[in-house]
């Protein structure tokens, strides 16, 4: 926050405590916009607002168990590459257990490297090096683009699935927004507002567009940092 003319609001923020639940933060942070966070496409990242009325409150919550109703929308997400979503394939668009969209002992909660398939770990603390890019970091998603406010849990405070997973095709169709409360159990992929694509920050700094007709294995690839493929950027 000091460095995107924010320091006011982190002078503000009690660092011993989490961001929102129960605590002084959530003051501070409800109704905050996050400019940086903000993609001009997204229609619902200025006004934060979510997609779809949550049907269990008729409300636009993000948050409702806690009761934060007006957190900024998180337009730029972390990559964890073909990791998991709790005990069940990572999307509906990866079907099956230790593929390439869904790496071997992925493990949403554990810190291990070995457990990350991504730079990023879905909820675990892992701080992940250069050297442990082993595939490259030209050949390696770091950041992209996800539609956070089709998600309860898509908040940029909000501290459960921080992140995207490439198991699930760039903008799915797969997937219905009708009620948010059904999303839930499912994390989020890599989706925009742009015409026919997302884009993404590769690890070595560059930024490049990826279509909706980009291979999904090739996908997987992307967004994982050691499984041996030197996948390149179509």
């Amino acid at each position: 926050m000091p460095f995107i003319e924010m320091a006011d609001v982190y002078g503000r923020l009690d660092l011993k405590q989490d961001l929102v639940t129960f605590s002084a933060n959530n003051t501070v942070l409800q109704g905050r916009r996050m400019p940086a966070q903000e993609c001009p496409s997204n229609p619902f990242a200025a006004g934060l607002q979510m997609a779809n009325i949550d049907t269990s409150t008729g409300t636009r919550n993000w948050w409702p168990n806690y009761g934060n109703t007006q957190m900024p929308v998180e337009c730029y997400a972390a990559c964890a590459g073909p990791s998991r979503h709790d005990d069940l394939p990572s999307a509906y668009d990866c079907a099956s257990w230790n593929s390439f969209c869904l790496a071997p002992n992925a493990a949403m909660w554990h810190p291990l490297s070995e457990n990350v398939p991504g730079i990023f770990s879905v909820m675990a603390p892992f701080q992940c090096t250069f050297k442990e890019v082993i595939d490259g970091l030209s050949s390696t998603i770091m950041i992209g683009e996800r539609n956070g406010e089709q998600f309860l849990y898509g908040s940029v405070f909000h501290g459960h699935w921080r992140g995207f997973l490439t198991g699930i095709r760039i903008n799915s169709t797969t997937r219905s927004f009708a009620d948010p409360r059904l999303q839930n159990g499912f994390a989020p992929g890599l989706s925009s507002y742009h015409r026919g694509g997302a884009s993404v920050a590769m690890a070595d700094g560059s930024v490049t567009f990826l279509t909706d007709s980009t291979d999904f294995v090739v996908f997987n690839y992307l967004g994982n940092r050691r499984d041996g493929q030197s996948a390149k950027i179509p």
